[in-house]
Parts: C-alpha cells; sequence; structure tokens
C-alpha cells in the first residue's frame, strides 16, 4: 500500500464437494442407493504488516473458514447429520530491537463454533419427525440422527512475549506466555 511500509494481502477460496455413500438395507430395498455427502467451504483471509522504522515492525491477520459437511449414514443407516463449522481468528504482532535485545509480542483471539445438525435433506435420504431404529434387522436407522442437534462453543485468547538478547557467541532466550481457552458444549 505504501512502498517499503505498509504492505498487504487479501485471499478468498470457495470449496464443493460431492460425494456418494451407499446403503444396502434387503428387507428395504426402496432405502438400497447411493444418496449425497456435499461439502460446502469457505476460507479468506487478509493480513496488514507495517515497518515503523527499520528496528520496530506491526501486523494483524484475519482468518476465516466456515465449512458444512454431511456425513454419519451409510450401509443399512439412514440417518445423515452434518457437522457445521465456523471459525474465526485475529492475530497481532509486535516485533522490536532495543540494542542486543530482540522482542517478539504476540495477541491472539480464536472464536470457533462446532454445530451438528440433522443432514438428511442436504443427503437426500429420507427426512422423518422422528427417528426409527430396528435392532433386529442389523441396525436400520432411519430418520433424524441421534446425534443432532448439538453446538460447541470454544474461544481461545493467547497473549506471548519472547526475547533474546545475544552475548558474544552465545545467544540466551526467555519469553512468557498465557493462553486461555473458554468451551461449552449444548445437545437436547
Amino acid at each position: 500500500i505504501i512502498n517499503n511500509r505498509w504492505y498487504g494481502e487479501a485471499e478468498y477460496e470457495k470449496l464443493q464437494q460431492a460425494g456418494q455413500n451407499t446403503t444396502g438395507v434387503h428387507d428395504f430395498p426402496q432405502y438400497t442407493a447411493a444418496f449425497g455427502v456435499p461439502l460446502f467451504e469457505h476460507m479468506g483471509g487478509a493480513r496488514s504488516d507495517f515497518n515503523i522504522t527499520d528496528r520496530s515492525k506491526l501486523f494483524y491477520r484475519f482468518t476465516h473458514d466456515d465449512n458444512i459437511a454431511v456425513t454419519g449414514f451409510g450401509g443399512v443407516g439412514l440417518s445423515a447429520f452434518a457437522n457445521s463449522n465456523s471459525t474465526n481468528s485475529h492475530v497481532a504482532g509486535w516485533d522490536y530491537t532495543t540494542g542486543s535485545f530482540v522482542h517478539s509480542v504476540r495477541f491472539s483471539f480464536l472464536k470457533f463454533i462446532n454445530g451438528i445438525v440433522d443432514g438428511n435433506a442436504l443427503a437426500g435420504t429420507p427426512v422423518l419427525p422422528a427417528q426409527i431404529n430396528i435392532t433386529g434387522l442389523g441396525g436400520f436407522v432411519i430418520g433424524p440422527n441421534a446425534n443432532a442437534p448439538q453446538n460447541t462453543y470454544q474461544e481461545d485468547r493467547q497473549v506471548k512475549y519472547d526475547g533474546s538478547f545475544v552475548h558474544g557467541h552465545h545467544t540466551f532466550q526467555y519469553g512468557v506466555e498465557y493462553n486461555r481457552i473458554d468451551q461449552a458444549g449444548f445437545a437436547s
């Protein structure tokens, strides 16, 4: 953005994938078929670097990833679920030197949300109001997956300082770090 002083970049990627799972239900041939296992993902990010002086530099980076993928069925099971994930992260840093010392300071925040949702509509497997499980047919299961709905939330905060000191042919390194992870899970 400003030559030899301020730099920046951004990126984006989209992924769509179509796969198949097969089922083989001898007693209910109408459920013997190939069903879709789609995957959709969006990833993006940006970074900015700023040179305060030739001995002091700052940077900031943001990334985002969200995806949904169907799984959890096949064979005699027609009870699909989908993992729906979203992750955002922020990282900032400051690198600088003072005399024979080199300093590095980092701050980061990451938020992750995982949702397990019914995936039958996405997969094309039968959508029923309740799950039916017939154990005498080798575990035949149809309808909403027992694992859905479910959500997990996680936040990670981190602060880190690393330093080094050069004396003759020796380098002394030191540092300190604080990391806090909060997590909660909900299921019904």
